[in-house]
């Protein structure tokens, strides 16, 4: 009976080990690239605030991905303030722009309910798609506190952290907020110092990530 018993010990021992190594703890950069590889949102909300020159200019981002009579289907749409006369600078008055951009399964892509573009490809988030570069060597001074991230990112690590088209001439700031699983908001901040012949920029990008089931409206 010693015996047997001293094997159930053994095994149970065995099984914890086991266990225990399966899963070891994560960086926190581990942490949130595993939860961005596994991210796919359905809709994504993006709020832009710039400061230029004095000058506050706001953006609205949106998109939303479904399906509309079981065709895949997404809808991307922007709006943007900016000067309606650039020579004349703070004295010209302020402009939206907005506009649509469509993706529908065997229709292929559209601009502000034009004609189809069967070409046009679906531009809805995949799998890790939304991800930052995020690396030990690429941020600095990552905390983590319960399910959110923040760091800094050095003005030379930006086109590799947040891709060539969106590098910056300074540091950046970033919060990423998750809900242990999955990446729901982003927040970037940083600003661009004056040059003689440049104003000071401060910029303020934030993004949050819903997986609810979407409904999806084309214009018509």
């Amino acid at each position: 009976m010693k015996k047997i018993l001293t094997i159930v010990l053994v095994i149970a021992c065995a099984i914890s080990l086991f266990a225990c190594g399966a899963e070891p703890e994560l960086s926190p950069v581990e942490s949130v690239n595993a939860m961005y590889a596994a991210s796919c949102p359905t809709k994504m909300e993006t709020t832009t605030v710039q400061v230029i020159n004095g000058v506050t200019f706001n953006g609205l981002d949106t998109i939303i991905a479904g399906k509309v009579d079981g065709k895949e289907a997404v809808v991307y749409t922007y709006s943007y303030e900016e000067l309606q006369d650039v020579e004349a600078g703070a004295d010209s008055p302020i402009k939206t722009v907005s506009g649509t951009v469509e993706y529908l399964e065997g229709k292929g892509m559209r601009n502000n309910g034009g004609a189809w573009d069967a070409e046009g490809q679906s531009f809805a988030p995949t799998p890790g798609s939304i991800a930052l570069n995020i690396t030990e060597e690429t941020v600095l001074n990552m905390v983590k506190e319960e399910n959110t991230f923040t760091f800094d990112v050095a003005a030379a690590n930006t086109a590799a952290v947040l891709g060539e088209e969106n590098a910056v001439n300074a540091d950046v700031h970033v919060v990423i907020t998750t809900n242990g699983a999955v990446v729901t908001g982003v927040v970037i901040s940083y600003t661009i110092s004056a040059t003689e012949t440049d104003p000071e920029i401060s910029v303020n990008i934030a993004a949050v990530y819903s997986y609810d089931l979407q409904t999806v409206t084309l214009t018509k």
